[in-house]
């Protein structure tokens, strides 16, 4: 069994001296006023120099706390980048299926001129997409919607004729002398 020690050893302790102590009283150390003030300023030095190590350490954490806003909004923004670009793919995807769509129910028609035909490319990708004409064939909502309108194509027989100019016949110069010699020549 061990044997606990409860008395007090006073040398382990440093006590302050009271103005009655004078000298050294078994075995305690007087403290000196210059020893008193040298403990105290270097005590003081100590906690001066904890609370700037302690100051530096919250400027550091703020100025990382900056940082850590300000690479929360980058990351933020790229998100948002990211996202933007994804939604573009996507648009961008859906316009070419669409545009494919309407080029092959647009195959062989000729139109009377290229405005023409984007215009109505545009506007049949509006009519696919329009839950109205849901399960319709791209085809079919194109004649509706040209059934009743004129001069969107392009029609051979309304062309103008591509006539050799007078002066193109072969017989010289047009003048009474050559017109009346070119009527009465004999046919060969």
């Amino acid at each position: 069994m061990e044997t606990i020690n409860t008395t007090k050893d006073i040398r382990q302790q440093p006590t302050t001296p009271t103005p009655e102590a004078s000298g050294e009283q078994g075995g305690e150390r007087m403290f000196t006023q210059d020893d008193v003030n040298r403990i105290v300023s270097e005590r003081l030095a100590r906690l001066k120099n904890d609370l700037s190590q302690r100051d530096e350490t919250i400027k550091k954490l703020e100025e990382a706390s900056g940082d850590a806003e300000a690479i929360r909004e980058e990351l933020r923004r790229y998100k948002e980048e990211d996202a933007a670009r994804k939604k573009a793919e996507e648009e961008a995807k859906t316009d070419r299926i669409l545009t494919e769509a309407a080029e092959q129910a647009l195959d062989g028609i000729e139109f009377v001129n290229e405005f023409t035909r984007n215009h109505f490319v545009s506007e049949l990708k509006k009519a696919i997409v329009d839950p109205v004409n849901k399960g319709k064939e791209a085809a079919a909502i194109f004649r509706e919607m040209t059934k009743d309108m004129d001069h969107i194509f392009r029609n051979p027989q309304l062309e103008p004729l591509k006539l050799p100019g007078v002066d193109k016949h072969g017989f010289g110069s047009m003048n009474v002398e050559n017109l009346i010699s070119a009527a009465f020549k004999p046919k060969t």
